[in-house]
């Protein structure tokens, strides 16, 4: 599917109420840029990874959402225009510059993706292995677990997956049925094979996440 990267320069003023329009365009998800600093309960509530680089608050801000090939991307463009007219009489909405680019596909998201995932062990015997990546430092009881598709959750990274593949370990007993609820890219229902599941039942909504499990369960045999 090819995407389209929409942005819009304004203010933080302005940044809800323009989010808010964009949503009413069925435009599923905006990305906010800016430099506001964050609260300590905000810092509390989120889960960040990275670090954060925050620069001077100078009322600025950039709006951006990603839209396929199936939108009328001159028709959206041309409604976000008159919309910040309007807009412009209650509020300031900031230079209001609109701007189309970056125009990309899934494969090269996914390609992208693959630089920054890398094999790691978790818990001992279990290494995540990236099917495009060598690992060099496998044991005779390791359980290697073989990652060929990223487009959905579940890559071992993130605690909430950690936290279930230690709650496996613990629990599971040779034998027993797995229900996989949101399965993702089938992380989890893999690895209860590989600790001696007698049934595996993996389900998601998402059909990048169906498609990734299937992927991944063969790349495990």
């Amino acid at each position: 599917m090819i995407w389209k990267k929409l942005t819009i320069d304004t203010s933080v003023e302005a940044v809800d109420l323009i989010s808010e329009f964009l949503s009413e365009h069925s435009v599923e998800g905006v990305m906010i840029e800016d430099n506001v600093p964050l609260s300590e309960d905000d810092l509390k509530s989120m889960f960040v990874d990275i670090p954060l680089i925050e620069g001077e608050n100078d009322g600025t801000a950039k709006v951006s959402c990603f839209v396929d090939d199936s939108f009328d991307i001159d028709g959206l463009k041309a409604d976000i225009a008159a919309e910040l007219i309007r807009l412009k009489e209650f509020i300031n909405v900031g230079s209001a510059e609109i701007t189309v680019g970056e125009t990309s596909d899934d494969s090269t998201w996914q390609n992208n993706w693959k630089q920054y995932f890398k094999p790691f062990r978790l818990y001992d015997n279990i290494v995540i292995l990236p099917t495009w990546e060598e690992f060099d430092d496998i044991r005779p009881d390791d359980i290697v677990v073989s990652i060929e598709s990223v487009m959905a959750f579940g890559t071992g990274t993130h605690e909430t997956t950690k936290l279930c593949i230690g709650q496996l370990k613990k629990y599971l007993k040779p034998g027993q049925s797995v229900f996989d609820i949101g399965s993702g890219s089938g992380i989890l229902s893999i690895i209860s094979v590989y600790l001696g599941a007698g049934y595996v039942h993996g389900m998601d909504i998402d059909p990048d996440a169906v498609k990734a499990s299937f992927e991944n369960a063969e790349a495990n045999g």
